[in-house]
This record gives structure tokens, sequence and C-alpha cells, in this order.
């Protein structure tokens, strides 16, 4: 998301510079400077209009900077992601500390209207901003990733065979509720199986819930790969079975591919994709997952709409837009 706002800023003609604090062997590529930073050390800021701030710690440093204008954007529900990642007690006081530092912003960007509905119980809703998240498919490659995506979309390729391949790109924790996608495997038909691509701490004990219901064979865990959307082609269904979501990126770029799509029916979801466009179920129960994944399979015109809505409504540009009319107004 940062990369695709930052290469239509930039394409707009402002200028960007991307801060971080950790180095990673993988790191993206934006097509401006960039600067590693200390948490610790204090910047000057004050050449900048705004500072955007994404996630826990670059919103706590934000809040530190002083004489420029800052938003921060809150990208889920905080409170139900802290739940499944800190317990209760810990997520519910965690939770209220990050609404207190994203009260100190000038501006604080949210998902949906639903999203603006829930936080404005803790942010001053004259802070608040709906902006839609946005993503642009790429389709060039370098030749490293070339290499690499051969590699993956052979494996996939000779997983799949004749088989109707459901997709699912995301973390591999507990509030992605992956362990009712796998349930719902053993009740769909031999014919279909499942790709996961990710990672995370959940990835082990999914595997062996695979192995316990005797689905092993029909579940390829293929890990983290950057730009995963570019195997899309070879699913037949993407699944998005998370728990809570802020806006689910992932989703927006099947709805891109043409595919057809089955979401759970949580808050914030049916503001973007109505039931005319993706099919939503019962996020609690595999009986509802299977059925939704048989009547997707037959319903090519809901990924007609999905495609249409995603390319009218979704892409970096109006994400861009929606950021500039933050900072304008």
């Amino acid at each position: 998301m940062v990369r695709n706002l930052v290469e239509r800023m930039v394409a707009h003609g402002h200028e960007c510079v991307v801060f971080y604090f950790d180095e990673r062997e993988k790191g993206m590529v934006f097509p401006c400077e960039t600067r590693r930073i200390s948490f610790w050390k204090k910047e000057d800021f004050s050449g900048f209009d705004w500072v955007h701030t994404h996630c826990f710690r670059p919103m706590v440093y934000g809040a530190r900077v002083k004489g420029v204008k800052k938003v921060t954007t809150i990208h889920s529900y905080l409170f139900t992601e802290y739940k499944y990642s800190l317990g209760s007690c810990l997520g519910w006081l965690f939770g209220r500390f990050t609404m207190a530092v994203a009260a100190s912003y000038d501006r604080v960007a949210v998902l949906s209207e639903d999203a603006k509905r829930h936080y404005s119980k803790w942010i001053p809703e004259e802070k608040l901003r709906v902006c839609y998240n946005g993503v642009d498919v790429s389709k060039e490659l370098s030749e490293t990733m070339k290499d690499s995506l051969t590699r993956d979309w052979q494996q996939v390729e000779a997983f799949k065979g004749d088989s109707i391949l459901i997709g699912c790109i995301c973390e591999l924790v507990k509030i992605k509720n992956l362990d009712v996608m796998l349930q719902a495997m053993v009740l769909l038909p031999l014919e279909y199986k499942l790709l996961l691509i990710g990672s995370g701490a959940d990835e082990k004990s999914l595997q062996e819930q695979a192995d316990r219901l005797g689905i092993s064979d029909r579940v390829l865990f293929l890990g983290y790969r950057y730009e995963a959307h570019r195997l899309l082609p070879l699913v037949d269904i993407y699944a998005m079975t998370s728990r809570s979501e802020g806006f689910c990126l992932a989703l927006t770029e099947a709805a891109m591919y043409g595919k057809r799509i089955v979401c759970a029916d949580i808050p914030g979801m049916r503001e973007k994709y109505t039931d005319t466009e993706v099919t939503y179920y019962n996020v609690c129960s595999e009986k509802e997952l299977s059925e939704a994944i048989l009547y997707a399979e037959n319903d090519e015109e809901k990924a007609v709409k999905a495609k249409a809505k995603a390319e009218k409504e979704f892409t970096a540009a109006q994400m861009c837009e929606r950021y500039l009319r933050v900072m304008e107004d």
C-alpha cells in the first residue's frame, strides 16, 4: 500500500522520502529517497509539509515529531487484532494506548465508514478520514523475479493438476481463521485443492492440522512470496477468511485478476463489495464456507462485477487522490 501511494505521489510531482527502522534482506524498491532512522534518535522533519505513518512503531515515533502536520493510517480493527496477538486484557490496554497516540495526530485515516464509526469512540471524529486502499497489479518483472516466478509457477501448476484451486494470500496467524478453511476442505470434493501463500506464527500448527484432517496432499504451503499476486492466474477461487480485516488488498488483487471470490462476512467488507460481487459466508462456519466455495465456482457473473468494482474504485491512483484530499482539507 505504501509503495503504491508513494509511486503515485511521485508521479503527481510531489517529493517523498521513505523513512524506515529495520533492514530487510529483500526490501521494497521505492521511486524516491529512502533513509534508515533509529526509533530512539530524533530526526528533523521541518522541511516537510506532512509526515505520514503506518503501524505501531512509526505511529509512536511520529507522535513525537513537532512542527509539521501529521497523518497516520490505521489499517485494521486494532482491538480485535491485539486480542488475537496479545490476549484480551493486554490487547485492550495496548489498544487504548494506541488510540491515545493516534488521537494526537492532525488526521487519522481509516479504511471504511464502519471503521470511522468504530474509532470515533476514542478519536475525535473531526480528525477521522476514510481512505480506501488501492492497488495496481504490475506486470513488470526483473530477471531475478522471472526466475523465482517460473519456479513457483511450475510448483503450483504441478500441485494443481486438473483440480479446482482455492487461493489464500495472507499472514498465517490466528486472526486469519485459516483453521476453518482447512476444516472446510474436508467437506469439499477431492478435486478441490488449497494454496496458502504466506508465513507466520501459526504455519506449523496449520500444517499439523492438515495432517490430522488427512488433507495434507490437498494443501500447499508455499511460504511468503514477494508480489504473490503474480500466481493468482493459477487460482480459480480466492478465499478471504479473516475474522477481522481493514481492507484486504489481496482480495482486491484477486478481483482485478477476475477471480471468483468467497469472503468472510465481517464488518467493513460489504461496504467495499456487495453480495452481487463476492460470495459471503459466516466467518465461524466451515459448512457455510464450503457451500460458498461450491456456489462461487459456478458464478462467473460475480467475478466480472468484482473486477469492474476494483478497477473503478480501488486503484492506486484513486487512493492517492483520497490522501491528497486529506492533506489539502
